[in-house]
């Protein structure tokens, strides 16, 4: 017992000998920098996302349609919160109906350049909108072509996939009908329609449902200056006059975010999307889940081709489902956005 006692004695004084408390310290001090890096990192990359969301790269402008032998016009028009949004305005002939091209997330008026390196599939393939403008006016159409807020030439404004620059939207159809009422007999509506891609089909959607009224009548309670009220039935607004939307692959914002992730950063998506949301939220946007699109869905009262590719992830493809399923009147789907198919359905729903 002596020997083993005697041990013991002997290491309890070699480690009070050797025992230095900083060197304790610094270990714990090291380990709590690394934690303090880590989580200043995901803040700051999650800043970043919410910034690429809110307030997207620039595409510059590549082309014009003089490069598609089309005549045109520099136009500009304020969208319902007062931001001053360029575009061109291609007239057809007569009294001719009109059609407003709407682009997606990063794009410009004219579309979507491709996108390399680490951006998701959908972002890497290339949408020229002047092609579908030009199979529009050689069917006899007027096409509006413009850039939303903080897209191309337009200024700096918030974005929230579709649920602010629908604001943009309505500027745009307001627009449009003015113009094409000035070769219109007095009292006859203008034939508008819109095809939206990707966030623009958002903003459509959302543009629409979100108006209050109906297409039929909109009776409004209101006064004169002495003092007399009543119900009066007034025009409904532009948006619920137009003939038709197509809306090509809309998707809300957390499945575009949660595939940019994919590429970049598959392990973190789950921790980075919340922090994301919430960032976006806290700087003035909505949260980028669905449900206030799906809201929306749920108030479009007009004829709507909802167009999908079978290539999608089927994340993407069941949302544009659920939103397909809320449409409350005449609807269709199909797998293709080329111009014919897009020309096919709109010319179908105007006045000959």
């Amino acid at each position: 017992m002596k020997k083993v006692s005697g041990c013991l004695d002997e290491v309890f004084y070699d480690f009070h000998r050797n025992y230095h408390p900083e060197l304790t310290i610094y270990p714990r001090m090291v380990l709590l920098y690394i934690i303090l890096l880590l989580l200043l990192s995901i803040f700051s990359f999650s800043f970043w996302l919410s910034n690429l969301l809110l307030y997207p790269p620039r595409q510059p402008l590549a082309r014009n349609p003089k490069d598609y032998n089309l005549a045109f016009e520099d136009v500009s028009f304020s969208s319902t919160d007062h931001l001053e949004l360029k575009g061109w305005w291609i007239p057809a002939d007569g009294q001719a109906p009109a059609v407003i091209l709407l682009h997606p997330l990063f794009g410009n008026r004219h579309g979507l350049i491709p996108r390399s390196g680490l951006w998701p599939a959908i972002f890497r393939e290339e949408l020229d909108l002047l092609k579908v403008a030009q199979a529009f006016h050689q069917a006899g159409w007027s096409v509006l072509m413009f850039d939303f807020r903080s897209h191309g030439e337009s200024p700096r404004g918030l974005c929230a996939g579709g649920l602010t620059e629908d604001q943009d939207v309505t500027g745009a159809v307001d627009f449009t009908f003015k113009r094409q009422s000035a070769g219109l007999p007095k009292g006859e509506t203008p034939q508008v329609g819109l095809v939206g891609f990707g966030s623009g089909a958002a903003a459509s959607i959302a543009a629409i449902g979100r108006t209050k009224g109906k297409a039929e009548k909109m009776m409004v309670f209101t006064g004169d200056s002495e003092g007399g009220a009543g119900w009066t039935e007034v025009l409904p607004p532009n948006n619920k006059l137009l003939c038709f939307l197509i809306a090509v692959r809309p998707a809300p914002l957390d499945l575009l975010l949660r595939g940019f992730l994919k590429e970049i950063a598959s392990l973190l998506g789950p921790l980075l999307v919340p922090i994301v949301d919430w960032l976006c939220q806290l700087r003035g946007g909505y949260p980028l889940g669905g449900a206030r699109l799906l809201k929306a869905a749920g108030e479009v009262h007009l004829p709507v081709l909802f167009i999908q590719s079978p290539k999608e992830p089927k994340a993407m493809h069941d949302s544009v489902q659920v939103l397909y399923e809320a449409l409350p009147d005449a609807k269709c789907i199909e797998s293709e956005a080329i111009p014919q198919v897009l020309l096919d359905f709109a010319s179908a729903r105007i006045r000959k």
